[in-house]
């Protein structure tokens, strides 16, 4: 497990010096859904949260976002919506939820690394699979509130206009839409259909 850490730690400068405190103002905090499961038991949160973060941390070095800023800050943001403490799940899970389809690891490789098979469920439901169709995708994201968290809290980063305000105009319409559109879908897959 530390080997997976440590043997990955070669990452560049200005990922070293990146100082990833909680945005200020704090996000909102996504309301958490009822439930079937909780936190595991006996699954230790503190291990789970620095092991997630620094998964997140080595498998997005280097990669920025449309805006040229560090890729890292928006995932940073998006496990700000949740505390470690109180929703270590979602919190571990937002840390991880683009390593999986943006970066070369696989769900194999975070269960070899020591990610709990809960968190790996939720990544790979917030993980595009282009055999999936999309209503179906938004579907299973609704049917596990801790996934619709997430996604919820990814959404409400993308389209933050303190992020977006960098891109050009033609970016920032289409991923408006984009991002309409997702919420529309989640909206209505979460009722059931009925919006």
């Amino acid at each position: 497990l530390w080997q997976f850490i440590y043997l990955r730690t070669d990452y560049p400068a200005e990922l070293q010096v990146i100082d990833l405190p909680i945005p200020h103002p704090a996000p909102p905090r996504i309301e958490r859904k009822t439930c079937a499961y909780t936190v595991p038991a006996g699954w230790h949160s503190g291990p789970q949260v620095a092991l997630a973060r620094g998964i997140a941390t080595i498998a997005h070095k280097g990669q920025r976002d449309k805006a040229g800023a560090p890729y890292l800050t928006h995932v940073a943001r998006v496990a700000a919506h949740f505390d470690p403490i109180e929703h270590p799940i979602e919190h571990c899970a937002a840390w991880l939820h683009d390593v999986i389809e943006d970066t070369a690891l696989s769900a194999q490789d975070l269960t070899d690394a020591g990610i709990h098979s809960a968190v790996i469920e939720i990544v790979t439901l917030l993980t595009r699979d282009p055999r999936v169709p999309p209503r179906l995708s938004y579907i299973q994201l609704a049917e596990n509130p801790f996934a619709l968290a997430v996604k919820e809290a990814n959404i409400l980063d993308n389209i933050d206009p303190n992020r977006t305000r960098h891109l050009d105009p033609v970016t920032r319409t289409r991923l408006a839409a984009k991002y309409e559109h997702a919420l529309r879908a989640l909206a209505s897959a979460t009722s059931g259909g009925t919006q």
